[in-house]
């Protein structure tokens, strides 16, 4: 286990009561941190790396239309990973198994060919993660799609 989850873990046990539901960004989110707290009998939910999958066969969805989805499920482990095409592509990691994270919802984006929003499909564990992340994924997530260059030219 890494620095970052080592540090997401050390936060959670002991303070989170048993069956809270955490939501985890990229930097701390590991497939041995999903384990380790399912044991704990705690739900962690969050983007994850693609280098920290462990060779997990999922599909580049680059070439495939907005909204498709690919998701692995590892029964033993209780572990599913969410591969979703939005602009980008964006992979998800859940120790969380039930009924109500296979279902899709719709989500309203813009498209560039039809010059207005279209309804593209979305699995509910990636709009409920939307939902209640933080102020410092936000930040992240608004910094990389709106990104501005400052030009300054030196006058001495």
């Amino acid at each position: 286990m890494g620095l970052g989850s080592s540090v997401a873990r050390n936060i959670t046990i002991g303070f989170i009561p048993e069956k809270s539901h955490v939501f985890l960004d990229n930097y701390f989110n590991s497939l041995p941190l999903l384990e380790h707290m399912r044991k704990e009998k705690l739900y962690v939910t969050g983007t994850i790396r693609t280098d920290r999958i462990e060779k997990a066969p999922l599909k580049d969805l680059k070439k495939s239309p907005r909204g498709s989805i690919d998701v692995l499920r590892d029964q033993a482990n209780g572990i599913s990973i969410y591969r979703w095409h939005d602009n980008s592509q964006v992979t998800m990691a859940t120790n969380r198994n039930d009924v109500l994270i296979d279902t899709k919802s719709k989500c309203q984006r813009y498209s560039s060919s039809s010059k207005g929003k279209i309804d593209v499909p979305q699995p509910s564990i990636i709009a409920e993660y939307n939902n209640s992340m933080g102020g410092v994924d936000l930040f992240d997530q608004f910094r990389a799609t709106h990104r501005i260059t400052i030009r300054s030219k030196k006058w001495y």
